[in-house]
């Protein structure tokens, strides 16, 4: 039994499908393993470094020292991962609450020691640290990283589970003794939100002690993620009693006061807010002031003071403590004046951040009105690179290519510009997924069009195509289907040329020395970690060697697996 590295067959022996002297095997092993995590807290180190940004300057951060990481064996990372599981079933919930006040104990104790540096440098380093460890989503992972991953992403077939009465009670009694850690709090937390909307009794547990975890003294103490985590639960606490929703509302006004100047976190608290119908009377009063707003910018000629005015209502409708005042007035505006509106706020946005912009490019691009294209080119530019919002700027950027390419409009190549390569490179898959919606031209003219775009993509001395397919390939799972749907548009370059796309992470793998990226803060880690998934995914058979390669490095091992797996349950091999 020593050699099982199958999950599936470790979670059967843990639950007891597979026998007694199976069952007891694995709890065993479950014991050994805790003694082994605990040895991996105790030895975990932090560290405060620098990384030269591509503008000259240092950027300062904590990170977990890797050299301090256990290696984990194949058969000890699937134990881990079928740890949820146990906890589930009701097995071992207080041993692995107990692990994660251990590892809080520790990450406290690290931050204390680097604080005097971190003041120093002038960093808040917490809720990098608490990140690092409950809630990173690639490089190097701890073991208590993956049990909290699995909560999160629902993966291993955790939805299909129901929990057992030990795990609610012992989740009743913590919030009862109000004693859990920052860790602990996070991971019931996940574990309550995993279960609420499938099991009655599992329904607005949290509500009555949000009131407290709100509070400021509370709220001071939690580190970015727990805050999010909260927000989300008074969110879906709409079902709580009307006492413990008032109670709530109140404290999510206070929080609202003292969030000014960081948008996730207000932005949240005005989620919360609306669910809760803490703004809804309000709401209701002030969609006349939002009627003037609107008469004034459509009536008249078009000036830039109301095509700025366009775009901070744009703006306001899923931004602003009365949102919905916004979205119910303009949702009474007919087809022409929502066109006038959103091309007006599209010429307001040119040059601020990118922000919004995807959702006004696509209210646009749906009239698919040629007189539009004017409003929509501005914004083929390529993203700043120390965009703040880089996945919205490479979704602007990519949506006005794709928008123009379907309305049959010209436009003009920045290939040709003073643009470094990682840019060239960005800009070359744009212009590709213009020339693919060219629905007016000939097979042979697109062709033509993208030949010059290709040989900068296909060039894979420069080391910069897989990051450009990774930085699209993350807002085109989601954000450009709404596009898409009904119309016949292109919106991906890897599902159009598979067979080009998987050249591109093959070369990117065999040669990853030199790979790189265009926006700052761009990690190798992540550009590596999409090449292995979009080899796996668009690979072949004979990719395995190269993919097998990858399978005992720390960070890529189970990525390299998972793609491995990936070709073989394909091809059949």
């Amino acid at each position: 039994m020593s050699e099982i590295n199958d999950f599936d067959l470790l979670a059967s022996c843990l639950a007891g499908d597979c026998g007694s002297y199976a069952k007891e095997w694995a709890d065993r092993e479950c014991r050994s393993l805790f003694d082994k995590i605990r040895s991996e807290i105790t030895n975990l180190s932090f560290q405060i470094t620098s990384q030269e940004l591509k503008n000259g300057e240092e950027h300062w951060s904590a990170s977990l020292n890797e050299n301090s990481v256990r290696k984990w064996t194949e058969q000890e990372r699937c134990f881990i991962h079928a740890l949820p599981l146990s906890l589930f079933n009701g097995t071992h919930v207080r041993e692995i609450f107990d692990l994660v006040a251990s590892m809080d104990g520790h990450l406290y104790r690290e931050f204390s020691r680097l604080r005097p540096t971190a003041v120093e440098k002038k960093i808040n380093i917490y809720s990098t640290m608490f990140e690092e460890i409950y809630h990173k989503w690639s490089g190097t992972e701890i073991s208590m990283g993956m049990v909290l991953k699995n909560f999160i992403s629902g993966g291993w077939g955790l939805d299909k589970i129901k929990p057992s009465s030990l795990l609610l009670e012992f989740c009743k009694d913590m919030l009862a003794r109000g004693s859990q850690t920052n860790g602990q709090l996070f991971l019931l937390l996940h574990v309550v939100q995993r279960f609420q909307w499938s099991f009655r009794e599992w329904n607005d547990i949290i509500a009555p002690y949000l009131p407290n975890f709100l509070s400021e003294q509370q709220w001071k103490s939690f580190p970015y993620q727990v805050r999010m985590s909260l927000l989300d639960e008074a969110h879906n606490s709409w079902g709580a009693s009307q006492e413990i929703k008032d109670q709530i509302i109140e404290q999510l006004n206070s929080l609202l006061e003292n969030s000014r100047g960081n948008w996730m976190i207000s932005t949240a608290v005005f989620d919360a807010l609306q669910a809760l119908g803490g703004l809804e009377k309000d709401e209701i009063e002030y969609e006349a002031t939002v009627r003037n707003e609107l008469a004034s910018i459509l009536k008249g000629k078009e000036t830039v003071k109301k095509c700025e005015d366009a775009y901070s209502v744009h703006i306001k409708s899923f931004d602003h403590p009365y949102q919905n005042a916004y979205w119910a007035v303009i949702n009474e505006l007919n087809n022409e004046e929502l066109k006038k509106l959103y091309t007006r706020a599209l010429k307001g946005g040119i040059d601020k951040s990118s922000f919004g912009v995807p959702l006004a490019l696509y209210y646009v691009a749906k009239f698919e009105d040629p007189t539009t294209a004017d409003a929509i080119r501005p914004f083929t530019k390529i993203p700043a690179f120390d965009d703040t919002m880089p996945q919205s700027g490479t979704e602007a950027c990519l949506l006005a290519h794709v928008a123009l390419g379907w309305l049959g409009v010209p436009i003009i190549s920045q290939l040709n510009s003073n643009l470094n390569n990682a840019a060239k490179a960005f800009l070359a898959y744009a212009e590709i997924m213009y020339w693919l919606n060219r629905r007016d031209l000939s097979q042979g003219e697109k062709t033509k069009g993208m030949s010059k775009p290709w040989k900068i993509l296909q060039n894979h001395k420069l080391g910069v195509s897989v990051d450009v397919l990774r930085n699209f390939a993350d807002i085109t799972k989601e954000s450009m289907t709404h596009f898409a749907q009904d119309r016949d548009v292109i919106v991906s370059l890897q599902q159009a040329f598979p067979g080009e796309a998987a050249e591109i992470y093959r070369q990117g793998l065999i040669n990853p020395e030199i790979q790189s990226g265009y926006y700052r803060h761009e990690r190798l880690d992540d550009t590596l970690t999409h090449a292995i998934h979009g080899l796996g995914y668009y690979g072949n058979q004979t990719d395995l060697p190269l993919l097998k390669k990858y399978t005992a490095h720390p960070v890529f091992g189970s990525s390299a697996l998972s793609a491995i797996e990936e070709i073989e349950s394909r091809h059949q091999v």
